[in-house]
């Protein structure tokens, strides 16, 4: 089921951009939190989206090109343990 993982896009919130709109609950806990930043990434396998894992970023500095790669990585490893979960 390796060669079933395919590559998905991260996606980057600035939270500070007026334009973003978030659920009123969402937008409220950004705020009190102090994020300013929200990564996305999907978890995937194959065409199956299984849900995402996201981090949020305090201060005014958006996520790095590693920060992404890392949380790509760790999307791919809750797939893969998410499908062993269901083989086993």
């Amino acid at each position: 089921f390796m060669a079933a993982l395919v590559e998905t896009p991260s996606h980057t919130i600035d939270l500070t951009d007026p334009a973003v709109r978030l659920r009123p609950w969402a937008a409220d806990f950004h705020r009190r939190m102090g994020h300013e930043f929200l990564l996305r990434v999907p978890v995937t396998l194959g065409a199956r989206v299984l849900g995402f894992v996201g981090v949020c970023f305090r201060g005014a500095c958006p996520p790095t090109a590693g920060k992404v790669e890392v949380l790509k990585a760790l999307a791919t490893q809750a797939a893969l343990s998410l499908e062993l979960t269901r083989l086993g």
